[in-house]
């Protein structure tokens, strides 16, 4: 009944990670995001970069009421590979390369879903997306197809990781992230 969070970088997360993991990259935002997209009373493991991040992680869902962090995989994301345990893993995308998946006929065209603010998604947005803030995509997951490609995006990719693990670990196995982010894009 636990979860696991991946804190390693956006790009660590996309080329291999635990099946089911949240990627939620340990910055100074990890526990807003914690808090956003977790379940207060659902134990949580974290898969770190380095045994140093815990204690700073740990901390920050403690500030935000977040006490079910039940420990570390400890030596990694390496050991687990080192122990053959499955992985998988998440595509990431360029704008150049969403430019031309949505250049498509529709049947074919991904969902392009922008994670960002709604002031952000307001100002400019790549035509046909659809808005979905990152933290409300645990409570929008019902009105998504599971049979056409969905595309994260956000400004910098770190919204968009968080909200394609989401959709990975909901059942969706079409999944996208746009990792260079809105102002590649423009």
């Amino acid at each position: 009944g636990g979860l696991v969070i991946d804190a390693r970088t956006a790009a660590g997360h996309a080329t291999a990670h635990i099946p089911g993991a949240l990627s939620i990259p340990a910055d100074p935002s990890f526990g807003t995001w914690l808090g956003w997209v977790t379940d207060h009373d659902r134990p949580l493991v974290l898969v770190v970069d380095g045994v140093a991040e815990v204690d700073d992680l740990q901390r920050q869902a403690l500030r935000i009421g977040h006490e079910s962090i039940v420990g570390y995989l400890t030596g990694g994301f390496e050991a687990w590979l080192a122990a053959g345990r499955p992985t998988e893993s998440t595509t990431s995308s360029t704008a150049n390369q969403l430019a031309r998946a949505i250049a498509v006929d529709p049947p074919e065209r991904p969902l392009v879903i922008d994670v960002r603010q709604a002031d952000e998604y307001d100002a400019r947005h790549v035509p046909g997306a659809v808005h979905i803030g990152a933290g409300s995509l645990p409570d929008r997951l019902d009105g998504l197809p599971h049979d056409r490609a969905i595309t994260c995006m956000c400004a910098s990719g770190y919204r968009a990781s968080v909200a394609s693990s989401i959709l990975r670990a909901s059942g969706f196995t079409n999944v996208v992230y746009l990792a260079d982010g809105f102002d590649a894009w423009a």
